[in-house]
């Protein structure tokens, strides 16, 4: 099949988990089916990244745009629409991508994100299969920023762009011939919002050899790690571990050490910084060593959606997870105590960290049932064949083959 891809961010060099869904999924049906990228970027990409993605894809386009700042959030609070759907609309990116579809037939259009739906319902022709992977369920999102975010005019913000986001998930779902969701309870909700759509469960992963940790890895008892972007759901959690649960895991454990690493913008860490025990490593062009040295990883999230990547690459590399029940979201088939622990308060949470410190044996167990279980579920390749499977079928139908 023709399969037409359309992406909020250059998917290459994967590393939020955005850009490691749509790389992965990319590339493994770039297997079976001619694969061509029309994406945002915010700046472009280098030219040793675009040929890493071109060995992949039959072509690709890239516009400037997609991006977020404070005028444009400001212009969106007047926009009928959600801010990321206003933030998507792009001359240029509508007229290449008119372009495209006239002279490309498309089997399928792979809309990674709703806010994509705009262009969807312009220029994807009536026998194209229209497809929307979520990521995450925006309502959610909103909702939890809304509740969560440390500033009043924040929540505002959130609260209406939550209300904005309810009124176009309602009139975009039932566009789409397939529904794409990245966990058991995503697609519940998607079906509770468009009872019609057809939803179906196809979750984010990791590939597992990649990241299994060398044979005889020699890991620092004391290092407890977090990675990942400069996204403000990070950047909450962070603050948040640093500030309320840490210094009480160093009053039982001196030693121990706070180490975060990812495309973090220092200023945006500078009370953290200054803290006992907090390293900041900042970006890596290899971030698995950290994973095969550290003994715990830690998702301490309030805000966001969807399961976390970040979680299911330290189960992949051994490492026992705490988290909140945000942060351990979205992994189906995991048990709380036997795959991750789930701390329900600031409290209970350090709790758990200084338990897993002092047990050994606890973390190994965890460990490696987590090992297990993303080895089992969530590794990329076999995600893919579900994925794969599920296009073929919902194209099949849509052109009235059975």
């Amino acid at each position: 099949m023709n399969i037409l891809f359309l992406t909020s961010t250059y998917p290459y060099p994967p590393h939020s988990g955005y850009q490691l869904r749509c790389y992965h999924f990319i590339r493994q049906l770039a297997e079976r089916h001619e694969i061509y990228l029309i994406s945002f970027t915010r700046k472009m990409p280098k030219q040793s990244d675009l040929q890493a993605m071109q060995r992949l894809v039959t072509d690709q386009w890239i516009v400037e745009g997609a991006y977020s700042s404070v005028s444009k959030a400001l212009i969106g609070l007047f926009k009928p629409v959600p801010f990321h759907v206003f933030s998507h609309q792009s001359r240029e990116f509508a007229r290449a991508l008119s372009n495209i579809c006239a002279k490309t037939r498309f089997d399928v259009i792979y809309s990674n994100f709703i806010y994509f739906t705009p262009y969807v319902r312009q220029f994807a022709s009536p026998m194209t299969l229209k497809v929307l992977d979520q990521h995450n369920v925006d309502r959610d999102v909103w909702q939890k920023m809304a509740r969560y975010e440390a500033s009043f005019p924040r929540r505002m913000y959130s609260l209406l762009n939550l209300l904005k986001t309810k009124r176009f998930e309602k009139q975009s779902y039932p566009l789409y011939d397939l529904v794409i969701s990245v966990s058991a309870d995503d697609a519940r909700i998607t079906r509770e919002i468009s009872p019609g759509s057809h939803v179906v469960e196809v979750a984010s992963g990791v590939d597992c050899a990649e990241y299994k940790p060398p044979s005889r890895v020699l890991r620092d008892p004391y290092t407890i790690l977090f990675t990942g972007s400069g996204a403000s759901r990070n950047l909450e959690a962070i603050r948040n571990f640093a500030r309320n649960i840490f210094p009480n895991v160093r009053r039982a454990y001196p030693a121990a050490k706070f180490q975060v690493v990812g495309n973090i913008n220092p200023a945006e860490l500078k009370v953290e910084r200054t803290l006992p025990g907090f390293e900041f490593v900042g970006k890596v062009e290899n971030i698995k060593p950290y994973f095969w040295n550290a003994s715990i990883f830690v998702a301490p999230f309030k805000l966001g959606g969807g399961a976390k990547l970040k979680i299911f690459e330290a189960m992949a590399a051994g490492l026992p997870v705490v988290g909140t029940p945000t942060g351990c979201q979205g992994i189906d088939g995991a048990e709380d105590g036997k795959h991750f622990l789930i701390a329900q308060s600031d409290d209970d949470f350090t709790a758990k960290v200084i338990g897993l410190l002092r047990d050994i044996e606890l973390r190994k167990s965890i460990a490696r049932n987590g090992m297990r279980l993303v080895q089992e579920r969530y590794d990329w390749r076999y995600l893919v064949s579900k994925l794969d499977g599920e296009l073929e079928e919902a194209y099949l139908k849509k052109v009235h083959i059975k």
